[in-house]
């Protein structure tokens, strides 16, 4: 799989635990938790998305052969 794919599939599963355990927290009454839960979830996603997107400019510049700099 591709790293974009892991990532995609990380963010969904963070997401999908989280909102799990926020929903069993808010069952319970414990609303502080699970709000935190989300929060956090959304906090991790977003580093997992924001890196992988860092990571894919660093990867297009890489495979370009020609910078621009080169006299033909």
């Amino acid at each position: 799989m591709s790293e974009r794919t892991n990532v995609v599939i990380a963010s969904i599963g963070t997401l999908g635990v989280a909102v799990l355990a926020a929903m069993w927290m808010a069952s319970i009454g414990a609303w502080g938790p699970a709000v935190y839960a989300l929060v956090l979830a959304a906090v991790v996603v977003w580093l997992l998305v924001s890196a992988e997107r860092r990571r894919g400019r660093e990867r297009t510049g890489e495979e370009s052969p020609h910078h621009g700099y080169e006299v033909y």
